[in-house]
């Protein structure tokens, strides 16, 4: 189990009484273009307030996740010195629970604390493959427009003809088949991956 930390200096930092330590002494500061990297990386989130119940509900799902001691240490570090009002862990976990990155919050501001899996990759590469990702759900979702659109018009259409063909005393037959060629046309709409389960689906290739 490989394991990344991003902690500079030892728990025991000493401080006057009256002193806070900033949680930027320790990690650096997660951005807002980082933020929704990992948002599409790892698209699964727990969050966590402050308080007792939270943290033994957190150690049991970095327990679950695998953690490394040194994760479990950071952790227990980190909450000694009262750093966060929030903890937040985030996975791929529709396929598997691969390289779970565990972040801080205070003030409205993310720290990140540590990352760690067998497959990790640098945060340059992950940006590269997010973004990637994104245009082919852009895609996707401008193909899923078009479709709707042809489909909703041949709806229109095949029940304009068959009203016409009651009217004009044919055949039900007609309508019928119809009907059911409108059925199998849903049934393979309903099984067509979304544009979101398609870009983690390019992704998932890449978190193995």
């Amino acid at each position: 189990m490989h394991s990344v930390l991003y902690r500079q200096e030892q728990c025991d930092v000493p401080f006057a009484d009256d002193q806070s330590l900033s949680p930027a002494l320790f990690y650096p500061v997660v951005t807002d273009e980082e933020s929704e990297i990992w948002k599409h990386w790892l698209p699964t989130s727990f969050k966590f307030r402050r308080g007792p119940l939270a943290y033994e509900n957190l150690r049991s799902i970095l327990s679950e996740l695998d953690a490394p001691p040194e994760v479990m240490e950071e952790f227990l570090c980190n909450r000694s010195l009262g750093l966060f009002d929030e903890y937040e862990i985030r996975t791929p976990v529709r396929t598997d629970a691969r390289d779970p990155l565990l972040l801080g919050r205070v003030d409205g501001t993310c720290y990140r604390i540590a990352l760690w899996g067998e497959s990790l990759l640098p945060l340059e590469r992950i940006t590269e493959l997010v973004q990637q990702s994104l245009k082919i759900r852009s895609e996707a979702e401008r193909k899923d427009k078009i479709w709707h659109r042809v489909f909703a018009t041949s709806v229109v259409g095949v029940f304009l003809t068959s009203f016409s063909s009651i009217w004009i005393n044919e055949s039900l037959f007609r309508l019928l088949l119809l009907m059911f060629f409108l059925g199998m046309v849903m049934s393979m709409i309903e099984s067509t991956p979304s544009s979101e389960s398609r870009q983690q689906n390019f992704l998932d290739r890449y978190r193995c």
